[in-house]
């Protein structure tokens, strides 16, 4: 009878048992992403609670948490990851809020011209010297006349009408004072045929109208002052002042005078290697400092090897006689670099431009940390490899791309894709589009207020005063 019992309560609890497993319950929870697309398909057990999956990122938006409560599940459920606009793309100075509006008409990592496109185009402004003044230097002839190197230096004639200044004493500087600027020209010691010498920039150059630092009309407004040159760029020399300390230079878009200390003298052989390198590495921050050397966005130098934490680059520097020595440097990967040019796509023209707001406006280019509206638009579109005209008149006048309008309204210039460039009779600006509600807008370095690069609406510039594009895709 014992033993009866003891069975008869064993088959009771494996009755039991038995109910309590049927009861069990398992559902089904379907992750999915903004989208609806199913991320992950999990069973969770009634009155549960679910770990959920990582949620995908999506560009412009922040991840905001799960639609549906993750504890007690007690039913098949999908549930989806929602998102907010990111702050970024709110916030009208940032270049995301542009691209988040722009992404909803393009595709705006697609290439808007090829590399082989690019290449083309830079063909075609050197063939149109007469209309940009963009010269391949390393085609130059290897002698020039002695009236072509007057005619380049006697183009400049500004000396006679603004009021000179000392740069050290910011005194106005006499009528013999500026007759030893004229005479250090060493005009009567230009050859009947020169021969060309090339160098290399190896800092930070001002390019002068006369061979001194003296400044006319006033130092921010420096009439003198007519581009900088960045660190790497390739110079041909032409002409020596008389007290040895500058040289006459054409650059690829712009000649003047530049002293001396800043250019190593090469041979076209180191000149067009350096140019012409398998593989570069260009600068794509505003600035930064190499070796001691101020090196601007866009300028690129030959790479010769990568590691995990650097870049070795081939660099420039001047030896106490004058001459090229290229130096093996390793800098630092950071987001300063990219391995060749960047492709050229709507976001990374957004990111370059918007890596400039704010930045000082500097007439010429005198102030390291300062452009002007050319030299802004000239920086920019240098990280893809377009060879640009250095002035407003030039780069509106590329054959082919360049063209001349009658005004613009907020409706007209929609005809126009972002990332066009807009001119005035003597001003550049960037079309970046139509913010939320519409309006066109413009980036653009100017003089007004603080002088710096600002994003400004197109009616507040005021439409009637545009009268040239340049449309670079």
């Amino acid at each position: 009878m014992k033993k009866l019992s003891i069975v008869l309560l064993i088959f009771i609890s494996l009755i039991l048992v038995s109910c309590q497993q049927e009861e069990i319950k398992m559902y089904e929870v379907t992750f999915t992403d903004i989208n609806g697309n199913v991320i992950e398909t999990v069973s969770v057990e009634e009155g549960k609670s679910v770990t959920p999956p990582s949620a995908p990122d999506v560009r412009f938006y922040t991840f905001n948490g799960w639609s549906e409560d993750l504890s007690n599940i007690t039913k098949d459920v999908t549930i989806q990851a929602q998102y907010a606009l990111s702050s970024e793309a709110k916030d009208m100075t940032h270049y995301n809020y542009w691209l988040h509006i722009l992404s909803n008409k393009y595709d705006i990592d697609a290439p808007l011209m090829t590399e082989e496109e690019i290449n083309e185009y830079n063909k075609l402004i050197v063939k149109g010297k007469m209309y940009t003044n963009v010269v391949d230097v390393l085609s130059m002839d290897k002698t020039i006349s002695s009236y072509d190197v007057l005619s380049m230096i006697s183009s400049y004639s500004k000396i006679s009408r603004y009021t000179v200044y000392n740069e050290n004493s910011n005194s106005p500087l006499s009528s013999s004072e500026r007759d030893i600027i004229l005479n250090n020209r060493n005009l009567d010691n230009i050859p009947t045929t020169v021969d060309i010498k090339f160098g290399l920039i190896t800092d930070f150059a001002w390019m002068r109208a006369y061979p001194t630092n003296a400044y006319a009309n006033s130092y921010s407004r420096d009439q003198f002052q007519e581009t900088s040159l960045n660190v790497g760029e390739v110079v041909v020399v032409l002409h020596e002042s008389l007290d040895n300390k500058w040289y006459f230079v054409q650059a690829t878009n712009y000649y003047g005078w530049v002293e001396k200390e800043y250019i190593a003298l090469c041979s076209y052989e180191d000149a067009y290697n350096f140019s012409n390198p398998s593989d570069n590495l260009v600068v794509i921050s505003d600035y930064v400092n190499i070796e001691n050397s101020h090196v601007r966005m866009g300028q690129s130098f030959p790479l010769i090897s990568v590691n995990t934490e650097s870049y070795v680059i081939s660099f420039p520097t001047r030896t106490t006689e004058g001459k090229l020595n290229l130096i093996e440097l390793a800098v630092a990967k950071s987001n300063d670099y990219h391995e060749g040019y960047l492709e050229y796509t709507y976001k990374n023209v957004f990111l370059q431009a918007f890596k400039l707001l704010g930045i000082d406006y500097s007439w010429g280019d005198k102030s390291k940390l300062g452009r002007d509206c050319s030299s802004t638009m000239n920086a920019i579109y240098k990280c893809f490899g377009f060879m640009m005209p250095r002035n407003t008149s030039n780069q509106v006048a590329i054959p082919t791309y360049g063209s001349s309008v009658s005004g613009l309204s907020n409706t007209s210039i929609q005809t126009y894709k972002p990332g066009t460039m807009i001119f005035t009779s003597s001003h550049v600006m960037l079309y970046i589009g139509e913010d939320s509600s519409g309006t066109a807008y413009l980036l653009h370095n100017t003089t007004s207020g603080d002088g710096a690069c600002i994003l400004q609406s197109l009616n507040s510039y005021g439409g009637s005063k545009i009268n040239g594009v340049l449309k670079l895709q």
